[in-house]
């Protein structure tokens, strides 16, 4: 998408609740990251045309493709005024992509350093629908995908405590740990890292434990503290997500310049199942605030 500059911020918005929850979360990160916010709509003009009236004989197809199209420009300009007021000197930028939300969010993802959405939608079909489309698009983005998952008690943008990351190579790339480390950065936040443990003790990957110990260098600030868990950790990272600012996990590897489907072989391709899995069982149960991080290769 031309609109969708590199480095950006970018969130997703369809007029619901979540939706302007989002956008004020991402309008708050991209000040604190100083980058440029997106605010992106799916105009998803064949979902449209495809509704039963729309049909029916005689039915104007290309006034339905304007109403759609006209809609979503209405819709993110508002959603960029209402950014620029929760969040003044915030630079936004508008794009209405004429997809479906799922390959919107997963094409503007090949240019942003993050995306942000909510969970579900408007409505008892929309939810069901937008539900789909966050899970798939944290399975598959190309960059770091936020999703507001609700929050008992409050919303995602009030100043809960810490971000929280788990210790296993199941959950904690090297560009998870470095998200987790930059987002407590930005927010001066503490940073929770979760262990597991088990019959043999501590079960935390040296791999992770370097890459930890390297962040911890280049972002002294950060305060680290780390408590052990048991053997569920995707239990527990879902249960941190009702007390945390942000909980960040791996998603599945991408290469770079391919695919995110052709790589890595038969080993990479079973990493990058369990990985989902895992990240999606604990989008799955979480209340709060969830970041899955894709591990990049070839860069």
């Amino acid at each position: 998408m031309d609109a969708v500059p590199r480095g950006c911020v970018v969130v997703g918005v369809d007029g619901s609740a979540q939706g302007d929850e989002a956008l004020r979360w991402a309008a708050e990160q991209a000040v604190l990251e100083e980058r440029p916010l997106v605010v992106l709509h799916a105009a998803d003009v064949g979902t449209a045309l495809a509704a039963a009236w729309a049909g029916s004989p005689g039915a104007d197809y290309g006034a339905v493709r304007r109403e759609v199209e006209a809609a979503g420009r209405a819709l993110v300009d508002g959603a960029a005024r209402a950014a620029r007021d929760l969040s003044p000197g915030v630079a936004v930028r508008t794009a209405v992509g004429p997809l479906e939300a799922r390959q919107a969010l997963l094409a503007a993802s090949t240019r942003a350093s993050l995306l942000v959405i909510g969970s579900r939608g408007r409505g008892p079909l929309r939810s069901l629908v937008l539900g789909s489309v966050s899970a798939a698009v944290a399975r598959h983005a190309q960059c770091a995908v936020v999703v507001l998952r609700p929050r008992p008690g409050g919303d995602a943008c009030t100043p809960w405590s810490g971000v929280t990351l788990g210790a296993s190579a199941d959950v904690a790339g090297a560009e998870a740990v470095e998200r987790a480390f930059r987002h407590a950065t930005a927010r001066r936040l503490p940073l929770t890292v979760l262990h597991p443990t088990g019959s043999a003790g501590s079960a935390t990957d040296p791999g992770v434990a370097a890459s930890l110990a390297g962040a911890a260098e280049r972002w002294p600030a950060v305060a680290v503290q780390h408590r052990e868990v048991g053997s569920d950790l995707a239990g527990a990272l879902a249960g941190a997500t009702a007390s945390s600012n942000l909980v960040v996990l791996s998603g599945p590897h991408h290469v770079a310049g391919e695919r995110p489907a052709g790589a890595g072989g038969a080993g990479g391709h079973r990493r990058r199942l369990h990985r989902s899995a895992v990240a999606l069982a604990v989008l799955e149960h979480a209340s709060g605030p969830v970041c899955v991080v894709p591990e990049q290769r070839g860069r």
